[in-house]
């Protein structure tokens, strides 16, 4: 991948010795996946009911990773009744490891109203107020 020089000169200087891994993992193969809405479905419920063949996202309770080009997780039916969402797997671990607690408020400045800190929030049957920051989109 051809990647500007003022961003390589500087992404060398902030990683150091990890660099070379940085750019080799331009090749690598993204990792996809999907994010169970236990508000409707249990992982184990869903292990048995979906007949597709993922693997657990091992700090993610409730995430898996899935081969772009062995299943296309957009157009599963499972996808259209809501019982998994589609996000980057990395995008996953916030929401499910920071202590979100009964009647804590929540910040997050990237958030999307329908995204991971709302749906821990809603997911672990808790009550907390979200501030949004991030404007919502407007249509050109």
């Amino acid at each position: 991948m051809d990647l500007p020089v003022n961003f390589t000169d500087r992404i060398k200087k902030e990683l150091g010795g990890e660099y070379d891994s940085f750019i080799i993992s331009y090749d690598e193969k993204p990792l996809s996946g999907i994010r169970l809405n236990r508000l409707k479905i249990s992982p184990d419920k869903w292990e048995k009911l979906s007949g597709v063949s993922l693997n657990k996202i091992p700090w993610i309770d409730n995430g898996y990773y899935y081969d772009a080009n062995e299943w296309n997780a957009s157009k599963s039916p499972f996808y259209y009744a809501g019982l998994f969402y589609i996000q980057e797997p990395s995008a996953q671990t916030p929401a499910n490891v920071l202590p979100v607690e009964p009647g804590m408020r929540v910040l997050d400045l990237r958030a999307v109203r329908a995204q991971s800190s709302p749906r821990s929030c809603r997911e672990k049957a808790y009550l907390c107020q979200m501030i949004f920051l991030r404007p919502e989109p407007r249509p050109l």
